[in-house]
């Protein structure tokens, strides 16, 4: 198929996390609340046959990846997850965040805002605006 979802048509938001995800080769793990954890597989592009296996999907045979044809055309692979609270969602989010070496959330970079001097021009606040 193209690829294209009609279920995704609204979803800017969702299309470019798995563009970002393809790019960096990590798999789009998503948290929709309340309870529900979505891990797609397809941005990594390698046989996921195992990988289901690992995760607790053994059944699961999803169509095998192509390196030369972009995401949006990659066939989804999502697990899906369901906890009994937002709690456990977030702690099983963590653990496959933990699994596929994804970095933690809120950790701090060491990098700060720029450090930039007020002036004339307007892009930086300055003189004669207002």
């Amino acid at each position: 198929g193209s690829g294209w979802r009609a279920e995704r048509r609204d979803a800017p938001l969702v299309n470019t996390w798995r563009l970002w995800c393809d790019a960096v080769a990590r798999p789009s793990l998503i948290l929709h609340k309340p309870t529900t954890l979505v891990l797609d597989l397809s941005p990594l592009r390698t046989d996921l046959d195992d990988l289901c296996a690992a995760l607790g999907f053994p059944d699961l045979k999803p169509a095998p990846p192509t390196e030369e044809d972009p995401i949006h055309r990659q066939p989804r692979c999502d697990l899906v997850f369901e906890a009994d609270d937002l709690a456990a969602a977030k702690r099983q989010a963590a653990q496959l965040a933990t699994l596929f070496d994804w970095p933690r959330h809120g950790k701090p970079s060491g990098r700060g805002a720029p450090r930039v001097k007020p002036g004339p021009s307007r892009r930086h606040g300055g003189y004669g605006i207002g």
